[in-house]
């Protein structure tokens, strides 16, 4: 069964799982709410087999509430067993195309929790992380190719941005030849750029109100974590305009040579 579990999870999921993948629309949601409000209550006097198939083919068919409802009473009925397992990993995926996130996020982790050492351990960090990364996108990124946004959503705050880079991280770490493990290094790309960009305006507003030592605090924290990459540059300009405005003359100095190395 594990093999036909995780051949449903990747069609499910629909990455391609390589550069074509990235081409890919983020799910916004669907199903027919109102529809799945008038379903009866789930009959769980029925073996475990008969009700997860119900609930996948409603998954397939894309009647999210309809699938929660019952995997949530297949897992309620037969707390034990791979159905109940399989069940909490489709659960994840049908929380997040219905962008119930925090669910998605609990059942996740209670998962991981319970079968750290499950086969699909690998697919659940990875939809921890496109759960997470979901959340960091604004409403308008979240519908459209995420990769080729003119949209800048750097000023947004960046818990959930750190989270699923923590949680694609995870993954990269426990799982290098995950099947999930290429897309993740992608969104990790976009992930930091979006964090760098966030901090250094943030930065730069702390520069333009005349704070600068939480301007210089935040500017050495970019370069602190975001050390080689585009931010450099503009971190140590925003370094030496705190230092000019608060006297430290020989810091100034020192952030010049540093920015006249990095810009060579």
């Amino acid at each position: 069964m594990r093999s036909v579990a995780r051949s449903v999870l990747v069609l499910l999921l629909g990455l391609g799982l390589s550069a074509c993948s990235l081409l890919s629309y983020l799910p916004t949601g669907s199903g027919n709410a109102d529809e799945d409000d008038k379903t009866p209550a789930v009959d769980t006097n029925r073996p475990a087999a008969d009700i997860y198939r119900e609930a996948h083919q409603a998954l397939q068919s894309e009647s999210f509430d309809g699938a929660i409802k019952r995997f949530n009473a297949l897992e309620s009925r037969y707390p034990f067993g791979p159905y109940a397992q399989q069940a909490q990993i489709e659960l994840i995926y049908a929380y997040y195309r219905q962008r119930e996130w925090e669910q998605g996020i609990a059942t996740a982790q209670r998962f991981l929790r319970e079968y750290p050492s499950h086969p699909n351990a690998d697919y659940v960090l990875y939809m921890q992380g496109r759960i997470n990364f979901e959340r960091s996108l604004g409403l308008l990124e979240s519908t459209v190719r995420w990769r080729w946004l003119t949209i800048d959503g750097a000023e947004r705050d960046t818990q959930y941005a750190r989270g699923a880079f923590a949680a694609f991280s995870n993954l990269l770490r426990r799982y290098p030849d995950s099947p999930y493990a290429g897309d993740a290094r992608q969104r990790m790309l976009f992930l930091k750029d979006r964090v760098a960009r966030h901090d250094l305006a943030v930065a730069r507003y702390y520069l333009k109100r005349g704070t600068y030592v939480a301007a210089a605090n935040r500017a050495q924290d970019v370069l602190a974590e975001f050390s080689g990459t585009d931010a450099v540059v503009p971190a140590l300009d925003i370094l030496i305009e705190s230092y000019q405005a608060l006297g430290l003359s020989d810091m100034e100095q020192q952030m010049r040579a540093l920015r006249a190395q990095s810009a060579g």
